[in-house]
């Protein structure tokens, strides 16, 4: 783990016996001391079937979760303490309490490879939403484990799910390898939009407020990141450039109550957007190696390619906007 201002070491995690598969954040607290300040906390799942939770204020390994070598596919906050939501290599998703190290729920209703989840809260209670290669989203209740809804997408392989943070009503969104991106009411499991455009898979989803309003951004095998507004379905922006696939996607609100939007692919290449509901000025960043993560800051952009890490600056000056740190 690095400082971004300088680029010195800050820790070291060490502990896996093995690649490590899978990595999440989170400022979920382990105490009730912790709740009030906030600590950040990294979540890694390894081929040693380990999860382990690793405090990164101090470099410390706070707590070992045996016996699965699946991907984190989410965190949740369940009164108050944090989980995280395992699986992604085969059907059964699992609920590890991050806190005690003890496996909570195990879901076992899919009947395919799950592929992506999300989590949302409904009526105040915490909820995840899983998807796999059959088109079915399954919607459980994260507190008694319970199964709630059933989305079917008709048989389309989901690829990725999201969950807008803010929405006149809790809403899913999934998407597909035909292109197809659908939002879902999570209160009835009702279809409220369909949305096509995009030629081949959706890679990515992820959710954002432009202009105070929920949208959710696709990226996908055809080059494209496109721009929906939740509340309507309509097509805000199509964000090209990319001559392969879009892999990687983020975004952070500016302060004029715009988006930044970031997006990599295996060309090496990061496109970095700033959007407004009516434009979108681009900046275009070429890099050596295929592009793997990618995360959006107020000074700058990380960007992971290949075995490396670069953090990219923000400059003042409109022929150079980035310098690397």
């Amino acid at each position: 783990m690095r400082d971004l201002g300088d680029g010195t070491s800050v820790h070291t995690l060490t502990g896996h016996r093995g690649p490590v598969t899978a990595l999440a954040f989170t400022a979920l607290a382990f105490t009730a001391g912790d709740a009030l300040g906030g600590r950040p906390y990294a979540v890694t799942a390894g081929q040693d079937a380990t999860v382990r939770v690793w405090d990164l204020a101090d470099g410390s390994e706070c707590q070992t979760l045996m016996g699965s070598a699946q991907p984190v596919l989410a965190l949740a906050r369940i009164a108050g303490w944090p989980y995280a939501l395992v699986g992604g290599q085969g059907p059964l998703v699992q609920l590890w309490d991050v806190t005690g190290g003890g496996l909570r729920h195990t879901f076992d209703a899919h009947r395919a490879p799950v592929t992506a989840a999300a989590v949302a809260r409904v009526d105040g209670r915490a909820q995840a939403v899983t998807a796999d290669e059959r088109g079915i989203a399954l919607v459980w209740d994260l507190t008694d484990g319970t199964l709630r809804r059933t989305l079917d997408s008709g048989g389309e392989w989901l690829t990725a799910v999201a969950t807008p943070v803010r929405s006149s009503r809790p809403c899913a969104v999934t998407a597909g390898q035909y292109g197809t991106v659908r939002v879902w009411d999570l209160t009835d499991g009702s279809l409220r939009h369909t949305l096509t455009g995009h030629r081949g898979p959706v890679t990515v989803l992820t959710t954002d407020d432009l202009a105070g309003r929920p949208h959710v951004l696709s990226a996908g095998a055809d080059g494209t990141v496109r721009v929906w507004d939740l509340a309507d379905g309509s097509l805000r922006h199509t964000l090209t450039g990319h001559r392969g696939p879009v892999t990687v996607l983020t975004t952070a609100r500016t302060a004029r109550g715009g988006l930044r939007v970031a997006a990599g692919g295996e060309e090496g290449t990061v496109q970095l957007w700033d959007l407004t509901l009516d434009t979108a000025a681009v900046t275009l960043l070429t890099l050596p190696l295929p592009v793997g993560a990618l995360a959006l800051c107020d000074s700058g952009l990380l960007a992971g390619f290949g075995p490396e890490t670069a953090f990219l600056a923000w400059t003042s000056t409109p022929d150079s906007p980035w310098r690397h740190v």
